[in-house]
């Protein structure tokens, strides 16, 4: 049997894992994002999913800096909607240490009609959960 963790891409922006002891897709967003760079990232999460079919995201942004709430609104509605779109059923956030970030998280989820979204401020209350949410 392969590794329990495969990395699927490794950025300074974004590192994904595919985790297959719980099948879920892990992304762990790093350093400075912005509107520009939040698109090219989620893009490439979509792909990942694509490339793995998993049901389930965890998205850890407890490295992540900057400020997204220009395009918080437009991830809830427009991005969230597309990862639903690949099948994913479920999205556990984990916010990061940055106020913005946290405000953004929240516009985003109060907007998305699916999939499932809970936020956490841990890894591992939000890791819970998603192995608890069929």
């Amino acid at each position: 049997m392969g590794p329990a963790f495969v990395c699927l891409l490794d950025t300074l922006q974004l590192t994904i894992h595919h985790d297959v002891v719980n099948d879920w897709l892990y992304s762990q967003w790093k350093g400075r994002h912005n509107a520009e760079t939040v698109p090219i990232c989620a893009a490439h999460v979509f792909a990942c999913l694509e490339a793995t079919k998993c049901r389930k995201l965890l998205s850890d942004h407890t490295e992540l800096t900057g400020d997204w709430q220009p395009v918080a609104v437009r991830v809830g509605r427009e991005a969230l909607a597309q990862t639903a779109a690949r099948g994913v059923r479920a999205i556990a956030w984990v916010y990061g240490p940055d106020y913005h970030d946290q405000l953004a998280m929240y516009l985003a989820a109060r907007v998305a009609t699916r999939p499932v979204v809970a936020i956490f401020d841990d890894l591992a209350s939000a890791c819970l959960w998603l192995q608890h949410t069929p």
